[in-house]
């Protein structure tokens, strides 16, 4: 709960200071946790090791109503935020939740975990954008034996097998609702750092217990996000899949060029500007 708040108290909106003061945080929370093998790229941190399963986040959020300095958890385990002005603001759980997860999970594989954490995911992907330029996406993420868990969703039981952009992997999102079996569902979802790392390897996106993303009335169900973060270190520990090629699930998406699917993705972006 602790890490949870002080994640929450940065208001990481791209291109601020928080932004990267939050990366300094993280950077000396892994250091502290004596995490070795990590790379700062910017303020994007990653972590390869030979491990299957890699982990990813985004640390930046929407500017709502100001930084969030106080926090309430009602007895159902509902949090929220307020500024200095007891106005509600967002958490930014979109998306400090996953970065939690990982953190969570960092603490009990602390030498074996693979994870991204992207900065100015909400401004364009720019973070993970910045990562498949250099060419990290190419070094680290190989289709024949990767898998990508994205934790980036709203809600608590959803596993996305879709976004904005086209497929991600179904089989490996309907895989693992079966293996959780608790409820979770596969689905569809906006804009995500799937759409980029899911052209790399298999890649979903699944819920980290938010609601009301990119608003002021944001809040996190602690009760379920503690329940899917022990369903993430099961998927870790015991989880089984056999991969399927990027290309079998891409041949499934309309013929687009590589300049048609920019333009969709940059109207994207200019479309959310005034949500």
């Amino acid at each position: 709960m602790k890490d949870l708040l002080k994640l929450y108290s940065f208001e990481s909106v791209h291109g601020s200071d928080d932004e990267r003061n939050i990366c300094d945080w993280i950077c000396k929370w892994l250091d502290a946790h004596h995490v070795t093998g990590y790379t700062r790229h910017g303020n994007n941190i990653y972590r390869k090791t030979d491990k299957d399963i890699i982990l990813s986040a985004h640390l930046d959020q929407v500017k709502t109503n100001g930084k969030a300095v106080k926090f309430f958890m009602s007895p159902d385990e509902v949090i929220t935020a307020y500024n200095n002005k007891w106005q509600r603001t967002s958490l930014g759980a979109d998306d400090k939740n996953g970065v939690w997860i990982i953190l969570k999970m960092l603490e009990m594989y602390p030498d074996s975990l693979s994870f991204i954490i992207s900065a100015g995911e909400e401004t364009g992907l720019i973070g993970i954008h910045a990562l498949q330029s250099a060419g990290v996406l190419d070094k680290i993420l190989n289709e024949k034996d990767t898998q990508c868990i994205v934790l980036d969703r709203r809600g608590n039981n959803e596993i996305l097998d879709a976004g904005s952009s086209g497929k991600y992997c179904k089989t490996l999102a309907q895989d693992m609702c079966n293996f959780l079996d608790s409820g979770y569902t596969t689905g569809t979802g906006s804009c995500s750092d799937t759409n980029v790392l899911s052209d790399h390897c298999e890649s979903v996106n699944m819920s980290v217990a938010y609601t009301g993303a990119h608003t002021a009335n944001e809040s996190t169900d602690f009760k379920a996000l503690k329940k899917i973060k022990n369903d993430i270190a099961c998927v870790l520990e015991n989880f089984v899949h056999y991969n399927t090629p990027v290309s079998k699930y891409k041949t499934f998406l309309p013929t687009t060029t590589k300049k048609e699917e920019k333009k969709n993705e940059q109207s994207y972006w200019w479309n959310r500007r005034y949500f």
